[in-house]
């Protein structure tokens, strides 16, 4: 398991990409209005009338490009939260240590369920969760987990 004293003074992964290589839906971060906000999950495709576990698959393909500032992170979890089938499912511990409340669907049978996960200290989505359960009962947990400078420890290479 990966902690913030395995990570801490380590770069765990460096990708460089030259112009053009990386494309987004969108080429500038928007404002933080809860409009713009909104704008910004439909250019990551959710659209309305779809299910929560959509909802929590856009958020994290919007993370996999943008870093959001404190207010937008609050304008995305107020759009989250207005969701009609997604709930706060209680808090945990994700894989770096990090007391986290999980926001998603409850846990469904077989179909395979989403949840983000919310820092309880500086409340910002810090994480994903994807659970799938298969016919067997058996359980299949996946994470991606975008991490703080300041809550895992981690220093930049440039500023050793």
């Amino acid at each position: 398991m990966l902690t913030a004293e395995r990570l801490a003074g380590r770069v765990v992964d460096t990708r460089r990409y030259a112009e053009g290589e990386l494309l987004t839906p969108r080429r500038r971060l928007p404002r933080a209005s809860a409009d713009d906000v909104d704008r910004l999950l439909f250019d990551y495709g959710f659209r309305a009338g779809v299910n929560g576990d959509e909802l929590v698959q856009t958020v994290g393909r919007i993370f996999r490009h943008w870093t959001l500032t404190d207010e937008q992170h609050r304008q995305l979890l107020r759009r989250v939260l207005l969701a009609d089938d997604l709930l706060i499912l209680g808090s945990a511990i994700d894989p770096l240590g990090r007391d986290v409340m999980r926001i998603g669907r409850g846990p469904s049978p077989h179909a395979p369920t989403a949840a983000l996960l919310v820092s309880h200290r500086v409340h910002r989505v810090v994480g994903q969760e994807r659970v799938v359960v298969d016919e067997g009962g058996m359980t299949l947990t996946a994470f991606r987990l975008w991490g703080f400078l300041h809550e895992v420890g981690v220093i930049p290479a440039r500023q050793r």
